[in-house]
């Protein structure tokens, strides 16, 4: 029984070892990069929360759209938090939308009825991570 019961084990340790850095981290992959598309409607919720921020739109006709952002970490660096959308706010996305025609899309730029803009445009994907830290440095040297 016990010579059955360790490679069990093992395999269970493997397998599990190796879906972590899987659910870790997902990469923007899936988002055709070539295509824009411009989304008006309003803010159903905002989670700000990792890996990616979300932003639950309901656009004029009735459709329900997933549009992920940066990390929090990323988007509090340039300013943006918990208390950046509201529900109920009208906005305007443009986004890169999903490979597979789903009403999901990768935020290039948010601007809301009072004029308050959300922009990751060639900053997104990583490069505004980058961005920010160098800001962050020159910020550093000055004090």
């Amino acid at each position: 029984m016990l010579k059955t019961m360790i490679p069990a084990a093992v395999a269970a340790t493997v397998i599990a070892a190796a879906s972590v850095p899987a659910v870790a981290h997902h990469s923007f992959v899936m988002f055709d990069k070539q295509k824009q598309m411009t989304l008006t409607g309003t803010v159903k919720e905002f989670e700000n929360t990792n890996p990616h921020a979300m932003i639950m739109l309901t656009t004029q006709d009735g459709k329900e759209w997933i549009i992920q952002t940066e990390s929090p970490l990323v988007l509090e660096k340039v300013g943006i938090d918990d208390s950046t959308l509201s529900e109920g706010e009208k906005v305007t996305v443009r986004v890169h939308p999903i490979k597979n025609g789903s009403p999901e899309g990768s935020l290039i730029e948010l601007t809301t009825e009072d004029g308050m803009m959300m922009s990751l445009g060639k900053k997104a994907y990583g490069e505004l991570m980058e961005q920010a830290a160098l800001q962050e440095k020159a910020a550093k040297k000055k004090n």
